[in-house]
C-alpha cells in the first residue's frame, strides 16, 4: 500500500496464476546481500529538493536499476536500516554468514542474508544501522489469496 517493490518471486512456478491475476497479495520478503556493512552514525547530509537531510539514521529501500556503478536489475536494491536481530550461521558454499533482520520503512522487518567477510570487526548489534546492496526475493504468504 506504500508503493511498488520489485522482487524475485521464489514461488512463481507454483503460484503463477495468483501473480498473473494482478490482484494485491501479501508477500514475505527477504534479501541476499552482495555487499553489506555497519554504517557510521555520524551525520551524513544528502540533498532532497531544496533541503539537506541527514540520512545516516534513515530507513531506506531504493532500487539500484538506475545506478551507473553496475548493470543492476529491477530486483536489486539499496537497503539501509536499524538491526532488529542477527543470527550467525555456517553453510559450506557460503562459509560463515548471518541472517540480519533490518527494520525497513514500507516493507517491514526484512531478513537479509550476509557474509562474515563484510563484517571484519564483528556482527552488528541491535539498533546499529546497516546498509546493503542486495537482491530482493519474495513469496506470497501462506493463506494469502
Amino acid at each position: 500500500g506504500e508503493g511498488e517493490v520489485v522482487f524475485f518471486a521464489t514461488d512463481y512456478h507454483e503460484r503463477r496464476a495468483e501473480y498473473r491475476s494482478g490482484e494485491p497479495a501479501k508477500v514475505a520478503l527477504s534479501a541476499v546481500a552482495y555487499t553489506c556493512g555497519i554504517i557510521s552514525p555520524k551525520e551524513r547530509l544528502e540533498a532532497l529538493g531544496d533541503a539537506k537531510v541527514d540520512v545516516s539514521q534513515a530507513s531506506i529501500v531504493a532500487p539500484l536499476k538506475d545506478s551507473e556503478r553496475a548493470p543492476y536489475y529491477d530486483d536489486d536494491f539499496f537497503l539501509q536500516g536499524p538491526v532488529a536481530g542477527c543470527v550467525p550461521f555456517a553453510y559450506p558454499p557460503w562459509g560463515e554468514g548471518a541472517v540480519i533482520s533490518l527494520e525497513l520503512d514500507g516493507i517491514g522487518v526484512t531478513p537479509v542474508f550476509v557474509r562474515k567477510k563484510d563484517f571484519p570487526h564483528g556482527w552488528p548489534r541491535k539498533g546499529e544501522f546497516v546498509a546493503a546492496y542486495a537482491w530482493l526475493q519474495g513469496r506470497i504468504e501462506s493463506g494469502s489469496s
